[in-house]
């Protein structure tokens, strides 16, 4: 009995690594493409997702495997997860595509392999800007950044001043008790002078009216007297005509 527990433990933990290990691994290749001067150098990376033991990496260029190359040109270096490939020195047979595989062997083989990396020369004749110009331009325009916006802050500032009307000051607008109640006194009494102004004018008025009404009825009871004194003296005069021409 104690042998045919020892063999079921042994095939449950075989078991459980195989289910453990046997999930795919996915390989990915960078950079995608290359561009470099006739003797340069580059560096292609090939990296797994998984921690696999015993892994076996290789790189081929043109579907030819690249070991037959010597360490002079070409060299391959793991660092953890990743395989990567350094082409020292490159002359034009050494362009082209180059792809990784890597392979596992336990539980069970399983090979993946790499997009792959497009390596070129740069032509002679091919207008390229300098890296370092193009790194002198992005340093020149990060630091105007600071003068254009401090610019635009002010003259946004200089615009908001001019149309914006200033505040007047919170005691300006918060009148005291003590002065809204005096200027009701003030207002109280201003239009009782007000009214008195307007009785005693009215008073004057009426009295002026009152005299000028009686002085124009003296002057029509003058002027009825001087009627009727030139017409008894008008009757006089024609009575003595009368008796003279008779």
């Amino acid at each position: 009995m104690r042998p045919l527990s020892v063999l079921l433990c042994a095939v449950t933990i075989t078991c459980f690594c195989y289910c453990d290990s046997s999930e795919d691994f996915a390989v990915t290749q960078t950079p995608s493409e290359l561009t470099v001067k006739e003797g340069g150098s580059v560096s292609v990376a090939c990296c797994w997702d998984k921690n696999i033991s015993g892994v076996k990496v290789k790189w081929f260029k043109d579907d030819q495997h690249t070991g037959h190359w010597s360490d002079e040109h070409l060299h391959t270096e793991v660092q953890g997860n990743c395989s990567v490939l350094s082409i020292k020195n490159i002359r034009n047979n050494e362009t082209g595509l180059y792809i990784c595989e890597v392979t596992r062997d336990v539980p069970a083989l399983d090979t993946r392999r790499g997009e792959g990396t497009a390596v070129k020369l740069q032509a002679e004749n091919e207008d390229v800007v300098p890296v370092s110009l193009q790194d002198e331009l992005i340093i020149y325009v990060i630091r105007c950044i600071p003068f254009i916006t401090l610019l635009l802050v002010v003259c946004f500032l200089n615009r908001g001043t001019k149309k914006s009307p200033q505040p007047k000051p919170c005691s300006q607008n918060v009148p005291n008790a003590e002065e809204e109640e005096r200027e009701l006194e003030e207002g109280e009494e201003q239009t009782g002078e007000e009214r008195e102004r307007d009785g005693g004018n009215e008073q004057v008025q009426e009295e002026t009216g009152l005299e000028e009404r009686n002085e124009q009825m003296r002057r029509e009871r003058e002027l009825e007297e001087e009627d009727k004194v030139k017409g008894q003296k008008r009757k006089r005069g024609e009575r003595q005509r009368k008796e003279q021409e008779e």
